[in-house]
């Protein structure tokens, strides 16, 4: 989907990436930024595919083809 698209679903679900942002606790540059494909970020990319109710990679095709880094303790 183009970078417009999303944001305006985003808006239709009642949220402004800002929004997302608060809930995530990041920079809404961040959000800003995975949305435009300048930077990724799984944990922002996911938790917007959800409020999307859509996957991520039909959001950003090609982005996100591996797993999530997991952190090991």
């Amino acid at each position: 989907m183009e970078p417009f698209e999303i944001a305006f679903e985003l808006r239709q679900h009642g949220l402004r990436q800002a929004d997302v942002a608060m809930r995530l606790g990041v920079a809404h540059a961040s959000v800003n930024n995975v949305i435009h494909r300048r930077a990724t970020s799984y944990r922002i990319a996911s938790y917007i595919a959800g409020v999307l109710n859509r996957e991520v990679n039909v959001l950003w095709p090609g982005q996100y083809e591996s797993k999530p880094r997991t952190t090991q303790r």
